[in-house]
């Protein structure tokens, strides 16, 4: 009986640390979010939305806004030329892809006017890659804090 008994609490112990282990891992993934969607604020300082999300395993950096992905790809002839430094990046981003389908002021003329200037591209800001680059290399710090040494 008293197998039993202790291979139970053993059990128990076991389950109480890894529920621990489960909400660290949670703060962790939350933590450096918050690092990630500071990092992306201060790119997309325009009509672009930074938060941190909680999520069911952790944590996501959301950034939501009509210009995000012409801040982070850029435009014209630059558009999509930072696509390597992603592990995905949307189909509709590429030279033109935005112009076929709306005003096609760059798809026909090779430049577009916004606010009463010309344009024939903007640069790339990618602010997700470089909040990515931010977060991984916050890792080992923000784990301390949250872990303990």
């Amino acid at each position: 009986m008293q197998v039993v008994v202790s291979g139970v609490e053993h059990a128990l112990r076991t389950i109480e640390r890894y529920a621990d282990m489960q909400s660290k891992l949670i703060e962790l993934a939350y933590r450096l979010c918050e690092i990630g969607s500071t990092v992306c604020d201060s790119v997309y300082h325009t009509s672009v939305s930074v938060f941190v999300q909680k999520t069911d395993t952790g944590a996501r950096v959301v950034c939501e806004g009509e210009d995000v992905l012409f801040i982070e790809f850029g435009t014209g002839q630059l558009a999509g030329t930072t696509a390597g430094l992603y592990d995905a990046v949307p189909s509709v981003v590429g030279e033109g892809t935005w112009s076929a389908t709306h005003a096609q002021q760059y798809t026909r003329w090779g430049f577009w006017y916004f606010g009463g200037n010309r344009y024939e591209y903007t640069p790339p800001h990618p602010a997700t890659y470089e909040a990515y680059q931010e977060m991984v290399q916050a890792i080992p710090r923000v784990a301390k804090e949250v872990f303990g040494s």
